[in-house]
């Protein structure tokens, strides 16, 4: 059996479809990835919930703000 390497093809439908490349000058991705750490989140997955809940997604916003929230009581100790 000739298999290749790398994980499994996710399902159909469940895959992300579109990649967008963009660039951080390098004390933003400093913040970037302090921010996706501080949450336990790659910051690949930090920036797409940041972008959703920006343009609407009450799901991702929610989860923002419950985050954000967190955030702040963690730097008031």
């Amino acid at each position: 059996m000739n298999r290749k390497p790398g994980r499994p093809k996710l399902p159909k439908g469940e895959s992300k479809g579109k990649i967008v490349p963009i660039r951080f000058t390098k004390a933003e991705a400093a913040r970037l990835a302090e921010a996706a750490e501080s949450r336990d989140q790659s910051v690949s997955e930090w920036i797409r919930r940041a972008v959703l809940a920006v343009l609407g997604d009450e799901h991702f916003r929610s989860i923002l703000k419950r985050n954000s929230l967190r955030t702040e009581e963690n730097s008031e100790r």
